[in-house]
């Protein structure tokens, strides 16, 4: 019972950033001023953007929560939880310290990261988290199946 728990509140944090990033969306299409530019030293910044982009990574929660609800093996619910519990959290620092402040600066190699190397860095941190975490499940679901 509680390993289903624990799956049902992976599933539900994917879906709470789902529904989040629902409510920034509609707050940012209907014109509220919560979603304007703020100036943050000097530089416009939209924090709805943001917070969708910082929110993005746990909606690869809902990709890979629900294939534990018709695996057996609780061992590769637990490693993949461990992995996720360190990954995301990374996932999400990285993403707020290339989308949020000041880019401007020594020899314009971090006027780069304003555009697509963030969206590359971003991406593929994804990428990469769905790999892993593919790899973990597949190995742990195959360790549990060659148990007597």
């Amino acid at each position: 019972m509680k390993a289903l728990t624990a799956k049902t509140i992976a599933l539900a944090v994917g879906l709470g950033a789902l529904l989040i990033i629902f409510i920034i969306l509609f707050l940012d299409s209907s014109g509220s001023a919560v979603c304007g530019y703020w100036y943050v030293n000097g530089y416009p910044t939209n924090f709805c953007n943001v917070a969708i982009l910082a929110m993005s990574p746990f909606l690869l929660l809902i990709l890979f929560a629900p294939v534990f609800f018709f695996l057996q093996s609780l061992d590769a619910f637990y490693a993949w939880r461990r992995f996720s519990y360190w990954w995301l959290p990374l996932s999400v620092a990285t993403t707020l310290m290339l989308t949020s402040g000041n880019h401007g600066g020594g020899l314009g190699i971090e006027s780069a990261l304003d555009g697509d190397i963030a969206l590359l860095i971003m991406a593929s941190l994804s990428l990469c988290y769905i790999l892993i975490s593919s790899v973990i499940i597949v190995r742990k679901w195959i360790e549990s199946k060659h148990r007597p």
